[in-house]
């Protein structure tokens, strides 16, 4: 008897995976994971209060407000988990707050990767904005 309970157990709790797999494809999972998650949403990473933008390579001061804005505020792309394995990822830019805190943006432009905090992403606009302001 209870091989039979264990077995209903089993088939119940395959029948469930398979249903839940199906609904996570559904369009309407993904329309409500896209109303959480905006794909094209922009991504502030730089303290509330930015002091300095500096330019890592070559090192440059960015003083211009909508320069910054391009540098700060991205939107971001995502990222297969294969090319992280193998990013090699350098200082790009070091952005300071008037409290004094700091955060790195860092970047393997091999690979057309960024790297913030530990997270990593593609972000198409901050790409061309560095690529513009990376000339000397």
């Amino acid at each position: 008897m209870s091989l039979i309970v264990k077995t209903l157990i089993l088939l119940s709790a395959l029948g469930a995976v398979i249903w839940l797999g199906s609904q996570m494809r559904s369009d309407g999972f993904r329309r409500v994971l896209e109303g959480m998650f905006p794909p094209d949403s922009a991504w502030a990473w730089c303290p509330k209060n930015v002091q300095e933008v500096r330019l890592l390579n070559p090192e440059r001061l960015i003083e211009d407000a909508g320069v910054r804005r391009q540098f700060c505020v991205v939107e971001m792309e995502p990222v297969e988990a294969d090319l992280v394995k193998v990013a090699v990822f350098v200082p790009l830019l070091r952005v300071t707050g008037t409290d004094g805190s700091t955060i790195e943006l860092e970047t393997d432009a091999e690979r057309g990767l960024f790297r913030v905090q530990g997270l990593p992403f593609r972000s198409s606009n901050l790409e061309k904005a560095v690529k513009a302001h990376s000339q000397p």
